[in-house]
């Protein structure tokens, strides 16, 4: 009788061994395609705005979490969770509450919409502009954002500069 009772609590131990291996091995592999879809999102950006950025023509691209033709379309969640992403000079970053991805620029970019300064402006006020716009957070889903590749005429010097800013 002792027996029985001990193999039938090996065998119990056993089994919620298994389960929560089980569990622990999904979530691991959930969190990993998270974490790619996250990088994915990331990449994607940062080479469009790169690809941006080595161009020395005036030129847009409008980024949307909606199906739109003449924009690039983002998921609008991942695993039904919205994610954000925050924008500096440099880089970006994409945030859930689980997982992290980011990616950088090839230049640094402005966060401000050029025609605040009517697309003319000197050094000073460049460098105020970018000190008053550091960062930029978009919610997935919620609003977008376009990119702006611009000549930019700095204290008479016309000069190419990248722009990212939200858009209505």
């Amino acid at each position: 009788m002792l027996d029985w009772a001990l193999s039938k609590i090996i065998i119990s131990i056993f089994t919620v061994g298994l389960i929560i291996f089980s569990i622990f091995i999904f979530s691991s592999k959930r969190a990993a395609i998270e974490e790619d879809k996250l990088r994915n999102i990331s990449n994607r950006i940062s080479s469009k705005v790169n690809e941006l950025s080595n161009t020395y023509s005036n030129s847009s691209v409008y980024f949307t979490f909606s199906e739109n033709v003449s924009a690039v379309t983002l998921p609008g969640d991942i695993d039904g969770e919205n994610y954000e992403i925050r924008f500096s000079d440099s880089w970006l970053t994409l945030e859930t509450e689980r997982k992290v991805a980011s990616s950088d620029f090839t230049e640094e970019i402005h966060l401000w919409d050029p025609s605040n300064v009517n697309y003319t402006t000197n050094e000073s006020e460049l460098e105020r502009s970018d000190d008053q716009n550091t960062s930029l957070k978009i919610v997935s889903g919620e609003e977008r954002f376009k990119v702006v590749r611009c000549e930019l005429i700095v204290s008479g010097e016309i000069q190419y500069h990248t722009f990212l800013y939200k858009w209505n």
